[in-house]
């Protein structure tokens, strides 16, 4: 029996046989800069003889095709007049507009009329150049003639008719504003006089004179009523609390108190007499008299007793005075409280008459503020129309053109500067990126592929190996120690695919160049898992080809250079079946190309047997 198994080994069902491709990714680059450069750096003779030949061509033609020319220009500054009412501000794209109506028909046929000149007008307006600067709002009129006079004629003149033909048009304008803003003077009269009518009979009847100033004087007025209200009702809170605290202060005092009291000190008055005498008798007396000695100790006996506490010999009992004096506070307190309830209510009243005022004001403002915002927009109103008719009137007497001739066209002295030293220098140039686009053309000549980087590109897939060999036989030697390098370190069998019949033999000699039998001793056997490379011998195309490519390890590709072009090398993929393990050898490359990068791409990875990126896709069959 036979049955299916992936890549893996692992049995493969039949929902699993679904096969996936992974996006591959191009190395190397599609045109390769240096093969160009290569190209034109052996065409350098032919690039100089084209730069001389341009340089001469050149010089001769700017002589004898390109004429000489006389130019003059005339300076003009666009000053734009004020907005009017109603109408916008000036934008710099008024200006352009302006400046492409300096060339209409009916201007150029004028200037040629006054200047008599023999010229269509469409060759005049080629002939004469506008141009306009928004930044200052100066407008250049240059005009160029075969002769030095005719410039400045004609760009003057060119200015004088525009000039002209604005100042006509702001005059027709003028009259046309002025009419109308006449009318609407009127309208906008009329109706002001209607809103202030309105407005003044809404305050007579209303009582107002000035609505708002009257409502922030009663809105300021009531509260200043209700916070005086407050404070007196404080003021009556505060008494009654300050009565409640001396009725109980006089309840704690007694009805009667001692008003005076008569204290008697004995020693105290003993002592003075004793010293009245004591200072008699220190006069008259000796110190060591026994009286004055007496006297002295009696003295000192009486000061160590004075100051002790008196005898009360009579005491006064009356009224209590601090209850008459609580009961004085009370009654005023009381009368302080009886005013300030009083004051209370009559403040509250007076507050509820100005709150009664604000509700009425409150009430009509919004009729008032409406009336008046009508009365204030019709006035501004009027203004306006009446200023922006002074104004247009002005200018229907004195129309101005918006424009100031800065600086009139002068004779020119010398030709103008013309295109011939350009035309000349630039031949050259000219020439030689002629001819140069000449050899990039010739290089690129049917797309077709020459080094080992544009093959990597197109063909998506790594280059191995590029040689200049068969044409020059003598680089066999370094294509086949490059492809033994690799012959020796790696494992699995290699498909050999010519690009087409013409690489047949040179596929041979490849494949037999991965199978050099001197790399085995003698009498040895090789290894099954050797590297073995088969060269395809089949059709080009069809399943037989990608089946023997699928069951390969890798598929090498021998292309000649220079002989496919890249649709034939991007196609190899799909002809080959596979989307990756495959690889290219690049042979008779270019002897002015052998500098070149002879690999491209990850070649390691292409030799190694088993990595995910060269996996075979599809199945193998195997007996069960």
């Amino acid at each position: 029996m036979f049955e299916l198994r992936d890549d893996r080994g692992a049995s493969a069902s039949p929902a699993s046989i679904a096969p996936t491709a992974a996006p591959v990714q191009r190395e190397g680059l599609p045109v390769d800069p240096r093969r160009l450069l290569g190209a034109l750096s052996r065409g350098k003779k032919t690039l100089l003889a084209a730069g001389i030949l341009g340089a001469i061509g050149g010089v001769i033609l700017a002589k004898t095709v390109i004429p000489r020319q006389y130019t003059a220009a005339s300076a003009i500054a666009w000053e734009p007049e004020p907005p009017l009412m109603g109408e916008a501000k000036p934008e710099p794209r008024e200006l352009r507009t302006l400046v492409d109506s300096m060339k209409v028909p009916g201007n150029l046929a004028e200037a040629r009329r006054r200047l008599g000149l023999n010229a269509t007008v469409d060759e005049l307006g080629a002939r004469v150049q506008v141009v306009s600067n928004e930044k200052s709002n100066l407008v250049s009129v240059a005009a160029t003639w075969g002769d030095p006079d005719t410039p400045p004629k004609l760009a003057n003149t060119i200015v004088e008719v525009f000039l002209e033909e604005r100042m006509k048009h702001a005059r027709s304008r003028s009259e046309a504003l002025l009419a109308t803003l006449s009318a609407d003077a009127d309208a906008a009269r009329n109706t002001l006089s209607a809103a202030r009518k309105e407005y003044n009979d809404f305050r007579r009847e209303n009582g107002i004179a000035d609505l708002p100033i009257e409502t922030q004087v009663a809105i300021e007025q009531a509260a200043k009523l209700r916070a005086e209200a407050d404070f007196a009702r404080a003021d009556a809170e505060g008494e009654l609390a300050r009565a409640a605290a001396l009725k109980t202060a006089a309840g704690k005092l007694p009805r009667t108190t001692v008003l005076s009291t008569v204290e008697v000190r004995p020693q105290a008055l003993k002592l003075a007499d004793n010293e009245s005498a004591l200072a008699a008798a220190q006069g008259t007396m000796s110190p060591e008299h026994p009286s004055l000695a007496a006297l002295a100790a009696e003295t000192d006996g009486l000061r160590k007793i004075a100051n002790s506490p008196g005898i009360v010999s009579e005491r006064v009992l009356g009224r209590n005075p601090n209850l008459d004096a609580i009961h004085q506070i009370l009654e005023g307190s009381s009368a302080q409280r009886e005013a300030a309830l009083k004051r209370h209510a009559t403040l509250t009243e007076l507050a509820a008459l100005a709150d009664q005022r604000i509700a009425k004001l409150s009430a009509v403002e919004g009729r008032a503020t409406e009336l008046l915002t009508h009365v204030r927009l019709a006035e501004a109103h009027f203004g306006d129309l009446e200023k922006s008719r002074a104004r247009v009137a002005d200018m229907v007497r004195s129309p101005v053109a918006s424009f100031r001739v800065v600086d009139p066209a002068m004779r020119p002295e010398q030709p103008s500067k013309s295109h011939r030293r350009l035309f000349a220098m630039l031949a050259p140039f000219a020439g030689v990126i002629i001819a140069a686009g000449f050899l990039l053309a010739r290089a690129l000549r049917g797309a077709r592929v020459h080094t080992a980087r544009e093959l990597a590109w197109w063909g998506k897939g790594p280059v191995v190996a590029s040689t200049m060999w068969p044409e020059n036989p003598r680089n066999i030697r370094d294509l086949t120690v490059d492809l033994w390098a690799f012959a020796v370190q790696t494992h699995g069998t290699t498909l050999v695919v010519p690009m087409s019949a013409g690489e047949r033999d040179m596929a041979d000699k490849v494949a037999a160049f991965l199978n050099p039998p001197e790399l085995l001793d003698e009498g040895q056997v090789p290894d099954a898992q050797a590297a073995r490379a088969f060269i395809w011998e089949g059709e080009d195309h069809g399943p037989e080809l990608r089946r023997a490519a699928r069951l390969a390890d890798r598929v090498l590709v021998v292309v000649s250079a220079g002989a496919h072009s890249a649709t034939e090398v991007d196609g190899i993929l799909e002809r080959v079946g596979r989307k990756g393990g495959v690889g290219y050898v690049l042979l008779n490359v270019g002897s002015d190309l052998a500098k070149l990068p002879d690999r491209a791409g990850d070649v390691g990875r292409f030799w190694r047997r088993g990595a995910p990126e060269v996996q075979r896709p599809g199945y193998e069959v195997s007996h069960a």
